[in-house]
């Protein structure tokens, strides 16, 4: 999932989330593991945020309450 620091519409079809933004659509399931993708497209596990002003792929796995 495409995620920043902030949340935006790219070029009126793709929209960029935040990490919190997809934290709160699942309230009822607690955040089990986060990682990303790195600027070189390598995977960070157990990433706890995202870095500033930089665009990157979230990968994360929710648990059902």
């Amino acid at each position: 999932m495409p995620i920043m620091n902030k949340s935006f519409i790219q070029y009126n079809a793709h929209r960029v989330y935040t990490f919190d933004m997809i934290k709160s659509y699942f309230k009822g399931c607690t955040l089990h593991q986060f990682s990303r993708l790195n600027l070189q497209n390598k995977p960070i596990s157990n990433a706890s945020d995202i870095e500033e002003n930089h665009f990157s792929e979230g990968l994360f796995w929710f648990i059902k309450n």
